[in-house]
C-alpha cells in the first residue's frame, strides 16, 4: 500500500529503494543454511511475489524482473525447504508478470510465448544468466552412471525457455540469438530423469526455426548409434527420439506440408531401425 501510493509522476524513488533492499535479501547467501537464518530471505522472497502480482505497480515494478527471475532461480537451490518454496511461488509469479495470464488451453502455443529477440531486449541480464546456468545444470547431466543427479534448478530454467520462440530476424551471429543455448538442451535430453528429458524435448522445439528443423532432426539421428553395444546409452537414445518426435510436430503444425525430398531423415531413420526391436 505505502508503494503503491507513490505519485504516478514521481521518480518511485521509494519503489527502487526498497526493491533493491528486498532482492538483496533474497539473494542466496553462504551464511544462511539453516532455518533460522533464513527467514529474512523468506520473508523477502514473499513480498517481492507480493510487490510483482500488484497491477497498481504497473511498469514501474518491470525493471526489478530480471533480478526477481535469478533470487528465484538461485533459491530454489538452497537446502532449506522454506526458502525453496518461497523461490518456486516467486517464481510462478514472475512467469505470470512476463508472459502474461495463460491464453488458451495450451500453454505452448505462441499465444503465450515471446520471441527470444523481445524476451533478452525486455531483461538483457537475463540472457548471460540464463545461459550460464544453463551450461552449469548442462554439465551435470549423466545419461546412464546408475546414479539420478538432478540440478536444482534445471526444470526452471527449462520451463522459461520452453517459453521462448525464434525470431525470424535471428541469425547465428545475433548478440542475443537462442542458438548458443541448443547444445546445452539437447545435452539436457540425456539426464536419466524421464520427466527431464521429456521437458528439454519441449524446451528445444522453440529454439529451431521450421526451415531448420528438418536438418536439426537429421543431425539429432545422426547422434544415434548404428547398432547396439557395450558403451549404448539408453536414455541418451529415448532422451533424442523425444526431441526428434517434438520437433516432428511441430513442423508439421507450424509448415503445414511435408518434409522436403532429400532431407535425410529417412535414411537416418533406416539406418537405425535396430531401435524399434528394443
Amino acid at each position: 500500500a505505502l508503494l503503491s501510493s507513490e505519485p504516478k509522476l514521481s521518480s518511485c524513488s521509494l519503489l527502487k529503494l526498497t526493491m533493491r533492499e528486498l532482492i538483496a535479501l533474497a539473494m542466496p547467501s553462504t551464511n544462511r543454511t539453516t532455518d533460522s537464518s533464513t527467514v529474512p530471505q523468506v520473508h523477502a522472497l514473499n513480498i517481492l511475489r507480493a510487490l510483482y502480482r500488484d497491477t497498481r505497480l504497473g511498469e514501474n515494478i518491470i525493471p526489478f524482473v530480471s533480478d526477481g527471475m535469478q533470487a528465484a532461480v538461485l533459491g530454489f537451490t538452497s537446502p532449506v525447504w522454506a526458502v525453496r518454496n518461497s523461490s518456486t511461488l516467486l517464481f510462478s509469479t514472475l512467469i505470470t508478470r512476463i508472459f502474461g495470464v495463460k491464453k488458451g488451453k495450451d500453454e505452448h502455443s505462441k499465444k503465450n510465448r515471446m520471441t527470444g529477440r523481445e524476451f533478452f531486449t525486455r531483461f538483457p541480464a537475463l540472457y548471460p544468466f540464463l545461459l550460464t546456468q544453463l551450461e552449469a545444470a548442462a554439465g551435470t547431466v549423466k545419461s546412464d552412471s546408475g546414479q539420478v543427479k538432478l540440478h536444482p534448478s534445471l526444470f526452471l530454467l527449462l520451463l522459461v525457455l520452453s517459453r521462448l520462440y525464434p525470431s525470424p530476424m535471428d541469425g547465428s551471429s545475433s548478440p542475443l540469438g537462442l542458438a548458443p543455448f541448443m547444445p546445452f538442451i539437447i545435452r539436457c535430453g540425456r539426464s536419466a530423469v524421464y520427466r527431464t528429458r521429456e521437458m528439454a524435448a519441449r524446451a528445444l522445439v522453440p529454439f529451431v526455426l521450421v526451415t531448420q528443423v528438418p536438418s536439426t532432426v537429421h543431425t539429432l539421428l545422426q547422434g544415434l548409434p548404428a547398432e547396439p553395444g557395450p558403451t549404448t546409452q539408453h536414455n541418451h537414445i529415448h532422451g533424442t527420439l523425444l526431441q526428434v518426435v517434438f520437433l516432428l510436430r511441430s513442423y508439421q503444425t507450424d509448415s503445414h506440408r511435408p518434409l522436403p525430398a532429400g532431407n535425410g531423415i529417412t535414411r537416418g531413420l533406416r539406418q537405425r531401425m535396430w531401435l524399434a526391436s528394443r
